[in-house]
């Protein structure tokens, strides 16, 4: 419903700049163009600047634009550069044409969080356009909406940050009452109770009833261009007759035309009519359906045009004549069948429309002459005359003998109503109507181009799963289910979860009552993708009765069933259950016969470092570049099932990860290397820093990981692999400012892949280490607002309370609080917070609040509530290992410490003071630039601490020199 309200936008814009560029192109006085036609095209080129900034940039909000191209028809297109805009530089366009056509594969993007996915992009569309100017989107039929749709309509009746949208929706309520529209049913009542908790914007029903008899007497009185007085009894008749009902009036009166019932009178100039004769002839009906067959059946409608609706009404709401003529020609060399209502002309119709001298190729193409089809043409033009069918915009022209091919190739129709369409639909016997779409659908699949299928692809298949499948033709059986694994990839693809998971299931019905024996692989192909479009749909229940079918096979190898459970994984971690999906990795590889302790993790982590330190000796990180591509197809999943082990241990069991880590790690020395080796090599660079404190030999090993993403073209491993290398290693050999521009670089391949995970961990990174490099306080409040925003809108829920206590810190160092000292505010709430830390267990999110509130307190001089925070903080460096966090809390903890240790002079302080200093130095020593000022610091402390003014004054110049210099200003403040 929105790709379509969505694309006729796009259109209606690029046709008006078209026009306006012909337009320019004829008229060379600018004096001479009217007034709103220059309006009207500044309007649409500024629209297109918004959607093209908005698709094209990456620093705001990320990619994703090649997903929402997929479904909005143009959309790309109107977002490509406009003609005869300033050229950009080569590297720009390059990155723009990624963004637009060539990104990430659709299906990956939409996986696992698809339709958070498509909600949020889809939003940015329309934020980007209500930009510029208000925006109306009319929605007719919503009684037809699917759930993505009405979803969609939530969210945005919900976005406060669009309200120059007006949404206008239109169904049919009786359709609602009568339980036909169930979905759209539950969705109102969910719309009334959420206006009622003012979660909405405001939302308006206006109901609109059938026209009572004086209205319809207006209405009859106008079209017949005559007097309410004398038009009375037959508008009576006609409200009688139709309950009130327009569109039951228009088509009544259509017919009483049609049978000439009501008639012109050239004498008198006027419409005349027998109001006895109508009663008689006339009965009430509640169906408009018994209207419209009538006057179909009946009426001056031809045999021609009758068949001719028949065969259009089982290719669709919209089909294109060149479709329609392959059905045609097909039907005159092999009848449909003699079941049907005029069907039995069928073989004559076509023999008259299609003569004897069309050609044919030698592969058996049709090949009609410009006679046939101008009499096809004339059919559909006589159809579309008399409002049964509507030409739409893009094929506008009548057929002529000059131009009747080029004609045929590119005129669509589509019916004036789905009335009508049910109707002509109706003649069909009910007997032969399935077997009738079927074949219909055959002739399509062995006659269309391949780009021609591809295209109506979905009209296919549901006509060929019409009936019995045929044994003669193309869809035989497999083929038939084959068929429909394609059209369910194309759907998951698209973005259409649940019109995937039907194809789905009838291709796996089609195999009949024993799948797995008949075509096992392709039973499996099509079980992982249904489980993978309930996945993206958030049916989790459905998608494991799809895994379940899988994983109960018996006679399948461990080696097949891994995308089975990789799915599975991947809904457990979707669901936050991290530990249960790391259980089923274990289970996994326990299978291939790779185990890991239990416990008595440090004995093993011994272990296994000096089996890797002996085999990595003398292999240097320039010798890892020549290592081998890994080509065993069982070690490659083994790899892959041990790089999804490492991601869910770092946050579910920690003491694994070295074990995890030295694995990978040999493995790709000794069988060669491939991207799934790239997390390893960088949790393997995390070690070295953490157990032997080698900072630049880890940020080599990083860049390795880095090469190995670029070596493979591992375009969704890569926001991963950054977030990894830039949090644990080159921030301790890189400038912080360098370092925060990886982490945005990190989101936005992130989005842009589809990895939403990693793509919030590296803008809630970017905030971070922005934080701590003194970025102004409003911009950041803004930059945190805005993302946690997104956070919540992509179900990205564990990172977004990670962010929190830094947003309400940054919002309390602004004044936004009523005690500075506790985080409470508009971000969150403090006491809150902590309790749920301590009903889920989680210690990673109380250190990061025990964190900031160390930093509240330190910075309004409350030293008593810092110091006592820093002695509970005392596992801080555990849940932190070698990420920005260690050095920033050495900052605070050694300044507290220091100014407790000069007001109390306790021992204690001192020592404390004294070993942050110390390891600070180490870190100086090994070439961490962003500790520079923090140990200059110190050592003034220390000085002053020791009495000695002189050397604590010369040690505050010199930080104050470097803090300057690497733009730190809240730093710089402390400092003075």
């Amino acid at each position: 419903a929105f790709a379509e309200a969505l694309g006729g936008l796009c259109d209606r814009l690029l046709r008006t700049i078209e026009a306006e560029d012909r337009r320019a192109s004829h008229e060379r006085d600018d004096a001479s163009r009217p007034v709103a036609s220059s309006i009207g095209t500044s309007l649409a080129v500024r629209v297109r600047t918004s959607i093209r900034d908005a698709m094209a940039s990456s620093s705001s909000e990320g990619g994703g634009a090649d997903a929402l191209s997929d479904i909005v028809p143009r959309l790309s297109e109107l977002a490509m550069a406009p003609a005869g805009a300033p050229a950009c530089n080569k590297e720009e366009e390059e990155r723009h044409s990624q963004l637009v056509v060539g990104g990430a594969n659709a299906a990956s993007f939409f996986a696992p969080t698809g339709r958070n996915n498509i909600l949020f992009l889809l939003r940015r569309l329309l934020r980007a356009v209500c930009r510029v100017c208000p925006l109306v989107l009319f929605l007719d039929d919503l009684q037809w909406a699917d759930a993505a749709s009405l979803d969609l309509l939530t969210i945005l009746l919900s976005d406060r940050k669009c309200p120059g949208l007006l949404l206008v929706a239109s169904y049919r309520d009786d359709e609602v009452a009568n339980g036909s529209a169930p979905q759209l049913a539950t969705w109102l009542e969910k719309i009334d109770e959420k206006e009622d908790e003012v979660q909405l914007c405001e939302t308006l029903r206006i109901n609109v009833e059938n026209l009572d008899v004086d209205t319809v007497n207006n209405l009859v009185a106008d079209l017949l261009s005559s007097t309410t007085s004398k038009t009375v009894g037959l508008a009576s008749i006609a409200h009688k007759r139709t309950r009130g009902n327009v569109f039951f009036i228009i088509q009544f009166i259509k017919h009483l035309h049609y049978e000439g019932e009501l008639y012109y009178n050239f004498g008198s100039l006027s419409w005349k009519w027998d109001e006895d004769k109508i009663r008689a002839s006339t009965c009430v009906t509640e169906n408009v359906v018994d209207i419209v067959v009538d006057a179909l059946v009946n009426s001056s409608v031809n045999g021609e045009e009758r068949t001719i609706l028949q065969v259009a009404s089982c290719l669709g709401s919209t089909f294109e004549a060149s479709t329609l003529a392959t059905v045609l020609e097909k039907i005159k060399s092999q009848p449909l069948s003699d079941g049907c209502r005029d069907m039995g002309c069928c073989t004559s119709i076509c023999i008259g429309m299609l003569s004897p001298k069309d050609q044919s190729t030698s592969n058996g193409d049709f090949v009609p002459t410009d006679a046939s089809i101008v009499r096809l043409m004339r059919s559909l033009d006589s159809c579309v005359e008399r409002g049964l069918l509507v030409k739409n915009k893009s094929s506008a022209g009548s057929a002529s003998s000059s131009s009747s091919c080029c004609s045929m190739r590119t005129a669509s129709y589509r019916f004036a109503h789905d009335q009508i369409a049910a109707a002509a639909f109706s003649l069909i016997s009910e007997n032969d109507r399935e077997s009738i779409q079927n074949r219909i659908g055959t002739i399509l699949l062995n006659s269309l181009p391949e780009a021609e299928l591809e295209k109506n692809l979905y009209d296919v298949v549901r006509l060929v799963n019409c009936g019995e499948p045929t044994h003669d033709e193309r869809a035989t059986v497999l083929q038939q289910a084959e068929l429909n694994y394609r059209a369910g990839g194309k759907a998951l693809a698209s973005s259409a979860f649940a019109l995937s998971v039907v194809f789905l299931r009838k291709g796996i019905d089609l195999l009949g009552s024993e799948p797995w024996a008949r075509s096992p692989d392709l039973c499996l192909k099509l079980h992982c993708l249904a489980a993978e479009s309930g996945l993206c749909n958030g049916s989790m229940e459905e998608m494991r009765w799809f895994l379940d079918q899988v994983l109960a096979q018996i006679d399948l190898p461990l080696e097949a069933k891994i995308p089975a459970y990789s799915i599975h994984i991947r809904a457990l971690t979707f669901e936050n259950r991290i530990a249960s999906a790391m259980e089923v990795s274990l289970d996994v590889l326990a299978r291939f016969g790779i185990k890991f302790p239990a416990k008595n993790f440090k004995r093993a982590i011994i272990s296994e470092f000096v089996k890797t330190r002996l085999l990595l000796k003398g292999v240097s990180v320039g010798d890892m570049y020549q290592l081998d591509d890994m080509k065993d197809s069982r070690r490659l999943q083994e790899m892959q099932m041990l790089d999804t082990l490492a991601e869910l241990v770092y946050w579910a069991k920690p003491g694994l990860v070295p074990l995890v880590t030295m694995k990978i790690v040999r493995w790709s020395v000794k069988h060669g290397v491939s991207k799934y080796s790239a997390l390893g090599f960088s949790f393997w660079g995390l070690l070295l820093n953490d157990m032997m404190g080698k900072l630049t030999l880890a940020n080599e090993i990083g860049n390795f990981s880095m090469c190995l993403i670029d070596r493979f073209d591992a375009k969704n491993y890569r926001s991963k692999v950054l977030f990894s290398c830039s949090k644990f290693l080159t921030h301790w050999v890189q400038p912080a400012q360098d370092v925060s521009k990886r982490f945005l670089r990190g989101y936005n391949e992130g989005i842009q892949e589809g990895d939403l995970g990693f793509a919030m961990l590296n803008i809630w990174s970017f905030c971070q280490v922005s934080f701590f490099v003194g970025r102004t306080l409003p911009g950041l409040a803004s930059q945190m607002a805005m993302y946690s925003q997104q956070m919540k809108d992509l179900g990205q829920n564990k990172v977004f309370v990670m962010l929190l206590p830094m947003w309400q810190l940054v919002l309390n160092l602004m004044g936004h609080s009523n005690d500075p000292v506790i985080l409470t505010g508009e971000a969150m709430n403090q006491e809150d917070v902590i309790k749920e830390c301590e009903l889920k267990g989680d210690f990673v999110l109380r250190n990061n609040l025990r964190f900031h509130q160390i930093w509240a307190a330190f910075c309004f001089d409350q030293m008593e509530l810092a110091g006592s925070l820093v002695k509970e903080a005392h596992d801080i460096n555990n849940t932190n290992r070698c990420t920005p966090v260690i050095w920033r809390y050495a900052f605070y903890e050694g300044l507290v410490a220091f100014t407790l240790a000069q007001k109390t002079g306790s021992k204690r302080w001192k020592a404390r003071a004294a070993k942050v200093m110390t390891k600070v130095r180490t870190w100086v020593k090994k070439g961490n630039v962003n500790c520079k000022h923090i140990l200059l610091l110190f050592e003034a402390e220390n000085a002053a601490l020791k009495k000695n003014s002189e050397m604590a004054k010369k040690k505050y110049i010199e930080a104050i020199t470097v803090i300057s210099r690497h733009g730190m200003i809240h730093d710089r403040a402390l400092a003075n």
